[in-house]
């Protein structure tokens, strides 16, 4: 299986702020055919020095929430 992996900085946030990333991403075991329902929810504290490892599957995808802390 091909898995995508994008580094996304995230400078985009307020400097000096920190943030609750609430993360929807693709399971290990993701693929648009034989496992669409294969999901993670989970939740990280970031900041605009970050950068976030996207790991794409097959068909997939991520959604993230940046809530300010």
């Amino acid at each position: 299986m091909v898995v995508l992996v994008a580094s996304v900085p995230l400078s985009f946030l307020d400097p000096g702020r920190s943030y609750t990333a609430q993360i929807h991403r693709d399971g290990d075991n993701a693929h648009w055919k034989h496992a669409p329902q294969d999901i993670v929810i989970e939740e990280r504290k970031v900041t605009s020095t970050d950068t976030l490892a996207l790991r794409l599957a097959p068909g997939g995808g991520q959604a993230i929430r940046f809530v300010a802390n």
